[in-house]
């Protein structure tokens, strides 16, 4: 029988997966009608997107190393923390410019430069997951766990935009 701690690492691992992805694609769907109603051209709601995706797959190396050099749950929580701080920085900019705060090219710099943050940041999740997952399994389970983790990503992303249904109640509440 397997120890609990494992066993709850194991479902923390994989729940914290679920709910990074869920969090990261959720953006997707409502960032389009946002976007206009702030007065933002199509060219620039997609760049937000694609700087974003550029970030992660530039800084995810970088993180990989740092999960070898300063270990995995260290790195983890790093990603898992950011990601809070940085939806929350991103959601703060994006009320901002609903309400009138923030206009043109500075709201536009700013949903930019608080995306890739959130980016940068969310990036340490994906390569410290999987090697903790790598970890935590023996050899003839290691490809059940790593399944395991690409799995609970890929719900995380599906779930994340179905969340947008919610946007019939307030445009933000997806993002909050």
């Amino acid at each position: 029988m397997e120890n609990f701690p494992l066993r709850y690492a194991r479902r923390t691992l994989l729940a914290s997966l679920v709910i990074s992805s869920m969090g990261m694609t959720v953006l997707f769907p409502v960032l389009a009608p946002l976007g206009r109603q702030i007065g933002l051209s199509e060219f620039q709601i997609t760049s937000i997107i694609a700087a974003s995706s550029l970030t992660v797959f530039l800084i995810t190396p970088v993180w990989g190393r740092m999960s070898d050099a300063w270990g995995r749950k260290r790195v983890m929580l790093i990603g898992l923390i950011g990601f809070a701080a940085g939806t929350s920085l991103f959601c703060s900019v994006l009320y901002a410019g609903m309400v009138g705060l923030l206009t043109g090219t500075l709201l536009y710099a700013s949903l930019i430069v608080s995306r890739v943050m959130h980016a940068t940041v969310f990036s340490a999740t994906m390569p410290a997951s999987n090697a903790y997952m790598a970890d935590i399994t023996d050899v003839g389970t290691r490809t059940k766990g790593m399944a395991a983790s690409g799995a609970a990503s890929n719900i995380g992303s599906i779930l994340g935009p179905t969340l947008t249904g919610l946007a019939a109640i307030s445009m933000l509440m997806p993002l909050w």
